[in-house]
């Protein structure tokens, strides 16, 4: 048996190792939790060229996106960080367990709304532009 710290212990004073499916859907989420990141990080700066031959006044959320970009990533650390926590340990106290679940499905869940941030951020100049030609017409 591994020796755990005091607030790894639970209440009865036992400690276990996570079951397989926590340590999976830990992994799983994780990795869904990174995706998105990882796409807004690498399609982002294409777009920032594009939008620079427009010429014109972006909407604020595609200036706040463009600004930001780089360090959305570190938003994954949410739940990049306890996934790993959960796979590198051989024992923890269950309510620790659910605990370190509980940051990996917050992370997931930012990282949902981190996502439609960026994809309004990339469509609004399309969308502006498209409701000021409507407009003229």
């Amino acid at each position: 048996m591994v020796a755990a710290s005091f607030s790894e212990v639970g209440p009865d004073g036992a400690v276990e190792p996570p079951p397989l499916w926590l340590k999976g859907l830990a992994v799983i989420l994780a990795l869904a939790t990174v995706t998105p990141y990882t796409f807004v990080f690498f399609y982002v700066p294409h777009l920032s060229q594009l939008f620079d031959a427009f010429g014109g006044r972006l909407p604020f959320a595609t200036e706040l996106l463009l600004a930001t970009y780089r360090f959305l990533g570190l938003l994954s650390l949410v739940a990049v960080v306890p996934a790993f926590r959960l796979l590198g340990t051989s024992e923890l106290a269950r309510a620790r367990q659910y605990r370190l679940l509980a940051f990996v499905l917050f992370g997931f869940a930012l990282s949902l709304i981190v996502f439609y941030f960026c994809v309004y951020g990339i469509y609004a100049p399309i969308l502006e532009m498209g409701a000021i030609g409507h407009g003229a017409a």
